[in-house]
């Protein structure tokens, strides 16, 4: 299986962890990381909340994905609903 890769913002592209316009607190982003199984080849979808794809991504790393375990890491990208990215406040 050719895995499809939908990453975007890896290379240090922040253009979604800038802080809501109507508010001065933090924002964490809605992030759906697409992993696949390594030997059923079943894919899944888990949505993860952070500042930008790095860290959203590396929530998963150390239990799902890496050499040892089960999964392969597809790709990183924004959740999107009603074309508007989701985005939470982040509390103190």
């Amino acid at each position: 299986m050719k895995p499809s890769i939908y990453a975007y913002g890896l290379a240090g592209d922040n253009r979604e962890q800038e802080n809501d316009e109507k508010s001065d607190r933090p924002v964490e982003i809605l992030y759906r990381v697409g992993i696949v199984h390594k030997e059923r080849d079943e894919k899944l979808s888990v949505e993860v909340c952070g500042k930008d794809p790095q860290e959203a991504t590396s929530k998963l790393l150390s239990s799902l994905i890496g050499p040892y375990n089960q999964y392969i890491w597809l790709g990183t990208g924004p959740v999107y609903r009603d074309n508007e990215v989701v985005k939470r406040e982040v509390g103190d």
